[in-house]
């Protein structure tokens, strides 16, 4: 199980459990929801491959 935990601006001090796969974004419904203007929709990805969690960049415009 892994866990993503906001550490600043709104949010702060969320934290979000999850196993496989993460999506993180402005979105409402993504496992992550961030609430940041610079964040595109579905911003980036963390999933589990080969025994390791990868974080991925899902084309945002400002990069991850």
């Amino acid at each position: 199980m892994a866990k993503v935990t906001i550490v600043s601006g709104v949010g702060k001090d969320l934290a979000y459990s999850f196993s496989e796969e993460a999506i993180l974004g402005r979105y409402s419904k993504n496992t992550v929801p961030l609430e940041d203007t610079k964040s595109s929709r579905q911003h980036s990805r963390i999933f589990w491959q080969a025994d390791s969690y990868y974080i991925e960049d899902m084309k945002s415009r400002n990069g991850t």
